[in-house]
């Protein structure tokens, strides 16, 4: 799947954001740096959509302590669609892949335009 130069500026943008939200709770100026450097390089590497995703997922799980699941969706429609994931067993992305609008945690993450860091508990 190819997008075009629009699709390719919203998500350049949507990165940007995330990047503002991970370093207001980053204190080192370095691994910000890196993370800017390191997401922008995969965007400019593919015209493909489903490829810049998975290299900014692997960026993200890298560059981002304590990270060790993370999903990334995109919105068609009223729909919230899973476009890539980490850590997640099967059987759960399987229940998630397509969640209908405005329901759960997912929708309220989307709606708000923030990222979300949900510790997990054992």
């Amino acid at each position: 799947m190819n997008f075009s130069d629009k699709s390719k500026e919203q998500l350049i943008a949507e990165i940007e954001r995330l990047q503002k939200m991970v370093n207001q709770t980053t204190a080192t100026s370095a691994i910000e740096h890196n993370f800017d450097h390191d997401v922008t390089q995969t965007i400019h590497e593919s015209l493909n959509l489903q490829e810049v995703l998975e290299n900014a997922a692997d960026v993200l799980i890298k560059r981002i302590d304590k990270v060790e699941m993370l999903t990334i969706y995109m919105v068609e429609g009223r729909n919230a669609v899973l476009k890539c994931q980490r850590g997640f067993p099967k059987w759960f992305i399987d229940k998630v892949r397509s969640i209908k609008f405005p329901n759960g945690f997912t929708w309220k993450t989307i709606i708000d335009e923030s990222m979300r860091y949900v510790p997990v508990s054992y």
